[in-house]
């Protein structure tokens, strides 16, 4: 009797155990507690899981979940993946601490749970503090990784060449540039399937100030270059690459994307040489994504995305070059390219049809040698404007050479007359000194002084009146100097 005592009493004792443990495994009747996980570390491009299948609540309610991330590094895009599931993840890309929130729901109870996963770098940057004087090879140390491989603290020059691999990611801190100085050299070659990255630490507008080329054949292609633009002291321009007023300065550039700047993506100055310009990107500018000059134009490309869809045309003489002629290329639709200066013609210059010209104010084109062949189509006219449509905002065009390429065909010319463009005379077209013009199918109009002037000795085609159309021109639509 005393042992059947004792056997029931273990008994009862191991019933109550079991079912304690029961009862804290599925949580008493009626309860939801939301389990997010342990803080953890992890590295910065590796993927971090999350598991919220330790929730717990009545067993006889589904349960859905909602993950959100609470906070994140600044600048950070990183985003959770399969976020209404038990189960997800995300890919911290920056270094800091991500705080993530799971929300557990029933049909009548809520509860919420956070965990915190701290980021850190695989590896940490190379600091480049000192001029390269020697040649020097950087490669990619942190794999796919978003994370600088190299940080550039001020100013630094390259006095030797710097060759850069695929994938390598360098930043900048606040106001630094990189300057290829003479005898020095960038060759950035990144591949499609592993851009080279040029960043801020910070991704803040004009956060550093950007490439400054000095020398000959340097080389960006598949180089991704975000929020430089920081003005230069030197010249307080600001521009991401900036082919500088000494004029010796050449580049490639091929398959880039620019982005993240008032300033100008790039600034070529004359004298400096465009190599080759093709399938660039060019985002985010306020006013003009390239400043650039008039010879150099003709290297831009239609693959490439313009910001703003305005090309400025700086200071420019169309030089004479070992081409036979300096040739605008035909771009997308509504690009402009806009000259803010004058522009002296010395060689042959060819427009492309459909091309669109502003001019700043009070700026002309004056042809003292070689020749200016503007040839649209019916369909696709070039037209020459005011960057302002108001009679009398530029000055004019000026044909002083007897080149039979001097011709206008299919050509609008608009708001031109500003002031004196020859002999004291304002007009929007003008030919003088034994000079040669053309112009056929044409419309002149809106021009403060005369539509066409043509002066003493100068020759045009006879039926000039009769060929072309004319409207709203302030003294007249022609004048011949030499018929009284």
């Amino acid at each position: 009797m005393k042992n059947h005592i004792i056997f029931s009493g273990i008994l009862l004792l191991l019933v109550s155990i079991l079912s304690c443990k029961t009862n804290k495994e599925i949580g008493p009747s009626g309860s939801l507690k939301a389990d997010a996980g342990i803080d953890r570390t992890s590295l910065v491009g590796d993927t971090v899981f999350l598991d919220g299948t330790k929730t717990k609540g009545p067993d006889d309610q589904p349960i859905t979940f909602a993950w959100e991330l609470l906070t994140q590094p600044n600048a950070s895009k990183a985003v959770i993946v399969n976020s209404q599931t038990a189960k997800a993840y995300f890919i911290p890309d920056l270094m800091g601490v991500y705080e993530i929130k799971l929300k557990a729901s029933t049909s009548k109870l809520t509860d919420s749970a956070v965990t915190k996963i701290t980021a850190n770098l695989a590896k940490e940057p190379i600091p480049l503090t000192q001029d390269i004087a020697q040649p020097m090879n950087l490669t990619d140390r942190n794999g796919e990784s978003d994370q600088p491989d190299y940080l550039i603290d001020g100013n630094i020059s390259l006095l030797a060449e710097l060759t850069i691999q695929p994938g390598v990611v360098v930043a900048f801190t606040e106001n630094s540039f990189m300057d290829v100085k003479s005898n020095g050299g960038l060759k950035a070659l990144g591949t499609a399937d592993a851009h080279i990255t040029f960043r801020g630490v910070e991704s803040k507008e004009n956060f550093w100030g950007g490439i400054r080329l000095n020398t000959e054949n340097n080389q960006l292609k598949y180089v991704d270059i975000f929020n430089a633009g920081a003005a230069d002291p030197l010249s307080k321009n600001q521009a991401a690459i900036h082919l500088t007023t000494t004029g010796k300065a050449s580049v490639e550039i091929e398959n880039c994307s620019i982005t993240g700047n008032s300033g100008y993506g790039l600034l070529v100055e004359q004298g400096n040489t465009l190599k080759k310009f093709s399938n660039n990107t060019l985002r985010g500018y306020r006013n003009a994504a390239i400043r650039i000059d008039a010879t150099n134009a003709q290297r831009l490309d239609k693959a490439s995305l313009y910001a703003s869809n305005v090309i400025e045309i700086g200071p420019s003489e169309i030089l004479d070059t070992e081409s036979a002629e300096v040739v605008w290329p035909e771009l997308n639709k509504g690009i402009v390219f806009r000259i803010l200066s004058e522009v002296s013609v010395n060689a042959g210059w060819k427009i492309a049809p459909g091309t669109v010209i502003e001019m700043g104010s009070d700026v002309a084109i004056m042809v003292h040698k070689g020749y200016f062949l503007a040839e649209g189509t019916p369909e696709n006219p070039i037209t020459i404007r005011g960057q302002q449509n108001q009679a009398g905002y530029w000055r004019g065009i000026l044909f002083q050479t007897n080149n039979s390429q001097n011709a206008l065909v299919h050509t609008i010319i608009q708001d031109g007359g500003s002031s004196n463009l020859v002999a004291g005379t304002k007009a929007s077209l003008a030919v003088f000194g034994r000079a040669l013009m053309q112009v056929t199918h044409s419309r002149i109009e809106n021009s403060a002084g005369w539509g066409i002037f043509a002066g003493v000795g100068t020759e045009t085609n006879t039926d000039i009146l009769e060929s072309n159309q004319f409207k709203d021109n302030l003294l007249g639509d022609v004048k011949r100097q030499n018929i009284f």
